[in-house]
């Protein structure tokens, strides 16, 4: 079973692109804003079985302004 976070950013089955905005349970269901494609967002409730892909998001480690 895919482990997915809260602002995990995911690929869903329907090709989708969303964010995991809330987790419930063990990962047994999720609330995630879908992007539309206009620059709007729905707010949909999946499941695991949704899911296609996780994102691998890379952050950079915080550097000290001189």
């Amino acid at each position: 079973m895919i482990q997915v976070k809260q602002y995990d950013k995911i690929r869903l089955k329907s090709g989708f692109i969303a964010r995991i905005m809330e987790v419930l349970g063990a990962n047994e269901a999720f609330i995630a804003d879908v992007e539309t494609g206009d620059g709007e967002y729905d707010t949909i409730d999946i499941k695991p079985s949704d899911i296609k892909s996780v994102f691998v998001e890379y952050e950079e480690p915080f550097k000290e302004a001189i």
